[in-house]
């Protein structure tokens, strides 16, 4: 098999994080996912449990702050999720009809690395994950399930936001490369771009805004973003 025009970061075993139980994950995978089958959830939700592991000694809450949610930590030692607790982000899953032509977008146009990936044969599916360099605390979970489904337009889902170090050098790689630049960034600021998939990905200048300049600054909005 070739090797991918991407390159893979492999990450340290050694700081290999402890994983989230399994059960915690699968209800809240069956709360999100009620077409999805327990098994095809529970496959999904142990592939990610090497890439996962809560601040301190609690997960993440998932509750109006009227209503904490018990989650179990063991069998034996149960805890409960406070309102207040502090949250760290993990990953964004976005469910992808196709494998390679997401990879082309979000590695080789956008510029993201992938880190790891795994294949069920089982569950007949495969979750790669993203990170843009440097950052791998920030990632992507692309889910591709390999029987064909119907994803109704992506924006539904919001979007995905990265700030840049050059926003113009940044929109005019990836119109290099044939992506559409939805929202062109007029103000030095701000972009959109959508992937294969319809997913809106956001691009924000890090820092101050960069000075409007041409051909941005006069180009116009293309479809939705």
């Amino acid at each position: 098999m070739a090797e991918p025009a991407h390159r893979v970061v492999r990450a340290n075993a050694r700081e290999r994080p402890s994983p989230i139980p399994l059960r915690s994950l699968a209800i809240f995978q069956r709360a999100l996912n009620p077409g999805r089958s327990d098994s095809v959830m529970a496959a999904q939700a142990n592939a990610r449990t090497s890439a996962i592991r809560p601040p301190s000694a609690v997960l993440n809450h998932f509750s109006h702050p009227a209503h904490p949610v018990m989650l179990a930590a063991s069998d034996q030692h149960p805890i409960l999720i406070k309102a207040n607790t502090r949250m760290k982000y993990l990953h964004t899953m976005v469910r992808v009809t196709d494998i390679d032509a997401s990879l082309d977008f979000y590695c080789n146009k956008l510029g993201l690395e992938e880190l790891r990936r795994y294949d069920s044969d089982a569950g007949r599916f495969t979750l790669v994950f993203l990170a843009a360099p440097g950052d791998s605390s920030a990632q992507v979970e692309l889910t591709h399930n390999w029987d064909p489904e119907e994803y109704d337009g992506g924006r539904n889902f919001g979007h995905l936001a990265y700030a840049v170090d050059d926003i113009y050098a940044t929109c005019q790689r990836l119109q290099d490369g044939g992506v559409t630049i939805n929202r062109p960034p007029r103000d030095g600021h701000m972009a959109f771009v959508r992937s294969p998939d319809g997913i809106s990905i956001e691009l924000l200048q890090s820092g101050d805004a960069l000075e409007p300049c041409e051909p941005w600054k006069s180009m116009e909005n293309i479809g939705q973003w």
